[in-house]
């Protein structure tokens, strides 16, 4: 069985079933059961997921807190990561000024959430990725026009001339004209010989 066939909370139901059964995650790296420690932390750290040292447990780290039908409310605190559950809308208002606070009127459902957060994680690592192939590509082309060859027309007397060379660098340069087909192979001549002098004056 492949973990990564399960969605991220039946992979979280597995890993704890094996955490119980007296599995560690080293043992289950080890064991090739998971990809990485690294990896499983990180994909059920977004979704609202960690390891709780003292029951060996993924556990949510998101706190239901039932909404407070009271006129004496307190604010919670912008840093704590709390699912406010009631219908007041002024329960909605108190926590809406930060990112990392979920209100619902009825009913938690962690399963659903979790799955949104993985699909727009895996969408922005898949963007990220595209865009990283899109720069290489686009800096291959720009390396490429740097590096064109740009023959000058030339229109002086042709003279022929007899040269022994070595084989494989014959083959080189048959191959290097091929490629560059547009040009007569003796201006490719021509010019590699002038642009060789003027290097090495």
């Amino acid at each position: 069985m492949n973990i990564n066939d399960l969605d991220v909370i039946e992979q979280i139901h597995f890993i704890n079933k094996k955490l119980k059964e007296g599995y560690s995650l080293s043992r289950l790296d080890k064991e090739n059961i998971i990809s990485s420690r690294k990896t499983i932390a990180n994909r059920f750290k977004k979704i609202g997921y960690e390891l709780n040292k003292e029951s060996n447990q993924y556990e949510s780290i998101i706190e239901v807190v039932e909404g407070d039908k009271s006129e004496n409310k307190e604010p919670i605190p912008k840093s704590s990561n709390k699912v406010v559950q009631g219908n007041e809308s002024e329960n909605k208002e108190s926590i809406s000024k930060s990112s990392n606070k979920v209100v619902q009127g009825d009913q938690v459902n962690n399963k659903l959430l979790g799955e949104i957060i993985l699909n727009y994680t895996d969408m922005n690592n898949k963007l990220d990725e595209v865009y990283e192939w899109y720069k290489l590509q686009s800096s291959e082309k720009v390396v490429n026009e740097q590096n064109k060859m740009i023959i000058p027309d030339y229109n002086e007397e042709v003279l022929t001339r007899s040269f022994k060379l070595y084989k494989s660098t014959q083959q080189k340069f048959a191959d290097f004209c091929k490629r560059n087909s547009k040009y007569k192979v003796q201006d490719i001549l021509c010019f590699l010989l002038d642009e060789g002098m003027k290097k090495y004056e």
